[in-house]
């Protein structure tokens, strides 16, 4: 069965006509322009129309064009297979990066081992040293690059989520 990928959560509707208000996990919203479908527990709904308002997609879906429908929604996560979604040459899917080598101030600091989305809404990388394990938040503000055929992620600005390696 192929693995599912998910793209972020229904937080709240918008409205009386269906409209849903999706909580994107981090980096979905760039390149979000490039989906024009979204699966709900087994169920393909094409994207009539979105937009941004604040930190939340509005989007409408089609078949769902009522409140009341929506509501039952509420909760529920979007997801894509991995052929469904377009990547950059610099992109790549968060569970890919499970094994590379997190590596801070030139340094080594160990190796990211989950993908942690239960604990923040945005998610955390769970990095693990012969030491301790530690987590960074999964935010392009402390993600500085990384390599998919090197296997590798320099992070910055995280001196406050590791004590000393």
């Amino acid at each position: 069965m192929e693995k599912k990928y998910f793209i972020g959560q229904i937080v709240s509707t918008q409205g009386l006509k269906g409209e849903l208000r999706i909580s994107l996990y981090e980096g979905y919203n760039d390149n979000f322009k490039n989906f024009n479908f979204f699966y709900i527990e087994n169920e393909e709904f094409k994207i009539e129309k979105f937009r941004f308002k604040k930190n939340l997609l509005i989007l409408k879906l089609s078949g769902i064009d009522d409140i009341n429908v929506a509501e039952e929604l509420i909760g529920k996560k979007l997801y894509l297979y991995k052929d469904d979604i377009k990547l950059e040459d610099n992109e790549f899917l968060i569970d890919e990066i499970i094994g590379f080598k997190a590596v801070f101030n030139n340094e080594e600091i160990g190796e990211i081992i989950d993908i942690d989305t239960v604990k923040s809404a945005q998610g955390v990388f769970v990095i693990k040293n012969s030491e301790k394990t530690f987590m960074v938040p999964l935010h392009n503000n402390f993600i500085e690059k990384g390599s998919k055929k090197r296997k590798y992620i320099v992070f910055k600005n995280i001196e406050g989520f590791i004590d000393e390696f």
